[in-house]
């Protein structure tokens, strides 16, 4: 990451931060989205649980920043 940023390779760099967003957006909700939510039919979660809860937004924040940098380091290997 740190590396990417000094050689200006910002798109990589937003494609990381953006599966650090999921990682931290799955710890943050836990206490409202995750199993102790379960007890309170998930009223504190500001996500559409059951259907869509932290686990799920996680997942798809990982997976865009995962395509953009799986693409970005295809059409741009050297840096």
């Amino acid at each position: 990451l740190i590396v990417w940023a000094l050689w200006g390779s910002w798109d990589k760099v937003v494609a990381l931060v953006i599966q650090i967003a999921g990682f931290v957006v799955q710890v943050l909700l836990t206490t409202q989205c995750g199993d102790a939510g379960y007890s309170e039919c998930w009223k504190a979660c500001p996500l559409p649980a059951p259907y869509f809860n932290h686990n799920a937004l996680f997942h798809v924040l990982y997976a865009i920043g995962l395509a953009l940098l799986g693409f970005r380091m295809v059409s741009d290997p050297e840096v």
